[in-house]
């Protein structure tokens, strides 16, 4: 059996428990994980500009309430 009939056949629970072991085991190894080259680059644009942030959250509410209120009346 491969790894990746193994996870297609745990249940999405199973599948978010197996992530949540994965990463605490990577994270306790010792051994460190890297970053990789673009993260420095979007951390700084992303800090550069912290008003896109707010605006990109406004306009996924504003989003959402849409959606919302379209699928109440196909409802």
């Amino acid at each position: 059996m491969t790894v990746e009939t193994f996870v297609a056949g745990l249940s999405r629970p199973e599948k978010l428990l197996a992530m949540e072991l994965i990463w605490r085991d990577l994270r306790n190894d010792g051994k460190g994980l890297e970053s990789p080259s673009w993260h420095d680059d979007e951390v700084n644009r992303r800090l550069a500009n912290p008003l896109a942030r707010i605006i990109r959250c406004i306009w996924s509410f504003r989003c959402k309430v849409v959606l919302r209120k379209t699928l109440r009346k196909a409802v």
